[in-house]
């Protein structure tokens, strides 16, 4: 449990425990407004003072990954179809519960920027794009990736630059299960080699009988195999008594609000420190009709608006030389505005360069 998206640590030094908003915050006092995996649900939870939500993630027919838990659009939405066959033109028409637009990841990921976020690669559509939106936003820290296939998961992982927090998998939780009843820790363990959590409902269907997946005995297994152990979705107070008795690491619930009151009375709310916004610092040469088309000045206008240091200036071959330093969502963002500039520019071609931060804070406008 070393990666800081499972630092829940308290100020006194105790362990605290991380509560997930499940799906964001859309059942005040229990009652469903229907709108689930919305940027207003999300605004729900992080307003009742949550930094950890869970959501699930499909990729768009065009590689878009949107918060959504359904692979079709027809229950949550007004919308009907397949997010995979739809481009994201179309789904971002559709209105969750009538009224909110679906969200793209990236958007959570780049609103909430201190935010960690558990994601649910629920389809093969949403392994590039969901790598995708991490990369872009550098997020690798305050992002947990799972699915309840193992194979979707490491798919995803394949495709980032830097590792990030993992849970189990349908075949690795039972693999684990048999190890942990068996009392065989060695089995137990391996199960879990790949990832560093197991989430996982408190009992769960087998035929006509319900099989219990969290007490005691697993806890202590998992706990003893160095993994997390987080829990979906207990929404009654007692349920989340019990579970908090038993050593569970983290409770993901619909009722954020019920949860909170139950860690506070506890002595356990907390808010995690968040890691540090990620940095990048980027060098580029814009080509094409760029000069004396008010091309510096735009430039500097964008930089200043996304709080970036750095400097713009021409260059005698006709070229505009750029560099950018800030957050890396909007060093992204203004990379993007250069590949466009002001209306009377043409622009050909942009070439970008990394370059290590500096700590930059001012953007100029050089000759």
């Amino acid at each position: 449990m070393t990666h800081p998206y499972f630092d829940t640590t308290l100020p006194d030094g105790r362990r605290g425990v991380a509560a997930l908003a499940h799906r964001g915050f859309a059942r005040p006092g229990g009652v469903d407004n229907g709108l689930e995996n919305s940027m207003s649900a999300f605004a729900a939870a992080v307003d009742l003072g949550f930094r950890y939500v869970e959501t699930d993630a499909h990729g768009t027919s065009d590689g878009v990954a949107v918060a959504l838990h359904d692979e079709s659009l027809d229950r949550t939405t007004d919308a009907h179809g397949l997010v995979a066959e739809r481009p994201w033109v179309q789904v971002q028409q559709a209105r969750i519960g009538g009224v909110e637009p679906v969200p793209r990841l990236e958007e959570v990921l780049s609103t909430w920027p201190n935010l960690f976020v558990n994601i649910d690669v629920k389809h093969a559509s949403g392994i590039q794009p969901v790598a995708d939106a991490i990369e872009r936003t550098a997020s690798h820290a305050r992002v947990c990736v799972t699915s309840f296939s193992a194979q979707r998961r490491r798919a995803t992982l394949a495709r980032l630059s830097r590792p990030v927090a993992t849970s189990a998998g349908t075949t690795e939780v039972a693999g684990f299960l048999a190890g942990a009843r068996l009392r065989l820790p060695a089995l137990a363990a391996r199960a879990l080699r790949g990832v560093d959590a197991l989430q996982v409902p408190e009992t769960q269907s087998a035929g006509r009988a319900r099989l219990r997946v969290v007490d005691a005995v697993t806890v202590a297994a998992a706990h003893a195999a160095g993994r997390a152990v987080h829990v979906w979705t207990p929404n009654t107070r007692p349920e989340m008594e019990r579970l908090l008795d038993l050593g569970v690491d983290g409770i993901v619930t619909d009722r954020a609000d019920l949860l909170k009151e139950v860690l506070v009375a506890r002595g356990l709310w907390t808010v995690p420190v968040p890691p540090p916004v990620a940095q990048r610092r980027v060098h580029a040469v814009v080509r094409g009709h760029v000069q004396q088309v008010g091309f510096r000045y735009t430039t500097a206008q964008e930089a200043r608006r996304r709080g970036l240091g750095g400097v713009v200036r021409n260059l005698p071959d006709g070229a505009v030389e750029v560099v950018a330093e800030g957050p890396v969502v909007e060093v992204t963002g203004l990379v993007e505005f250069l590949h466009d500039g002001p209306p009377a520019a043409r622009v050909t071609e942009v070439v970008v360069t990394e370059q290590e931060p500096t700590g930059e804070t001012e953007f100029t406008v050089g000759r």
